[in-house]
């Protein structure tokens, strides 16, 4: 049975010899088998929604590199300075830390273990951004600290700084945070093949605790200024087939010229160089800890602390040695008289 839509024309109604009426065919029909849908669209779809997307995970090896005359330049070692506020100045040895020259000879474990975190945003907001990746750098006692006869220096000559080197053109250096590790298609889908980041680090106090936030400015960082002066600019870059990543300021007031730690580019002593500051509440007159919370006057009080402890301990071994000595010259005058008596 077929239903079709039957139409009634009274013969009475039409005039002359012609009948004319007008039938609307319609012109989307398909074919019986749709064999040519399947074949071009319907499998290429249905793979496309059945397999996931390739996605790259695979990260790249991005090197230092310095901007000369619109050319990256890749650099052999970079270098990076840390200063802490106290009492009103900037002290860049490590006295300011807590830890006096026989730590630095002895390289006690409060010492060595001590780090700078490299950590890396997406941006420079800190409500927002999201964390990307770090690098821990531990204390060196290299060149910088070393003196002509390879002994560390006193604590108050002793520079808190960091030279990494390229593990094929600087092997004896130190490695670690001299390379940044991401994603390449981060940077190759993007115009001109550049991916930004931001840096913002801290270094964490292994002796007595405490963690301060680095930035590449003096003075204070506050909600309303710590975008633009608490991050630094890094840009991932890849150029002429090779991945590399150069250091920008985020503001003016980061460059070294002005006032800031940022000597990259033109390195006026031949090496890359960062210099970060201890980060300070511009509300309070003391220099304090952003993260402890501990002013300059508490951090000596510490330390001073720190060093009556340490000639109570060196006298309580001075004591056992010489208590031990008295025992074994008891003893020997015992078995002399045991011999003589015998």
């Amino acid at each position: 049975m077929m239903f079709v839509n039957r139409k009634k024309i009274r013969l009475g109604s039409i005039v002359g010899d012609n009948i004319n009426f007008n039938i609307t065919i319609p012109t989307n029909a398909n074919p019986l088998d749709n064999e040519d849908v399947v074949k071009n669209k319907f499998i290429d779809k249905e793979v496309e929604k059945a397999i996931n997307g390739v996605v790259d995970y695979k990260k790249v090896r991005f090197k230092p590199a310095i901007i000369d005359n619109g050319n990256w330049k890749i650099v052999p070692e970079i270098k990076i300075n840390l200063f802490f506020r106290y009492e009103g100045d900037y002290i860049n040895t490590y006295d300011i830390l807590g830890f006096n020259s026989e730590n630095l000879f002895c390289r006690v474990n409060g010492l060595i273990k001590s780090y700078l975190t490299l950590d890396y945003y997406d941006s420079n907001n800190s409500v927002e951004n999201k964390f990307l990746t770090s690098a821990n750098i531990y204390t060196q006692m290299g060149s910088d600290q070393l003196n002509s006869v390879g002994i560390p220096k006193k604590s108050n000559e002793c520079p808190i700084s960091y030279r990494l080197g390229s593990p094929t053109m600087r092997p004896d250096m130190v490695h670690e945070g001299f390379h940044i590790y991401w994603y390449a298609s981060d940077v190759l889908n993007t115009p001109n093949n550049e991916y930004t980041i931001y840096l913002s680090p801290t270094y964490q106090n292994a002796g007595n605790g405490k963690v301060s936030i680095m930035v590449p400015t003096k003075g204070g960082v506050t909600g309303i200024n710590s975008e633009a002066l608490q991050y630094t600019k890094v840009k991932l870059k890849y150029w002429r087939g090779n991945f590399v990543y150069g250091i920008e300021a985020n503001d003016v007031r980061q460059l070294k010229e002005n006032g800031g730690g940022i000597d990259w580019n033109t390195n006026s002593d031949g090496i890359p160089t960062i210099t970060f500051y201890e980060a300070l509440n511009n509300n309070t007159s003391k220099s304090t800890d952003m993260v402890s919370g501990v002013s300059s006057d508490e951090k000596s009080f510490a330390a001073q602390q720190r060093e009556e402890e340490r000639k109570k301990t060196m006298q309580e071994i001075e004591d056992a040695i010489l208590n031990a000595e008295n025992d074994d010259v008891k003893n020997k005058r015992k078995n002399v008289l045991l011999n003589r008596d015998q």
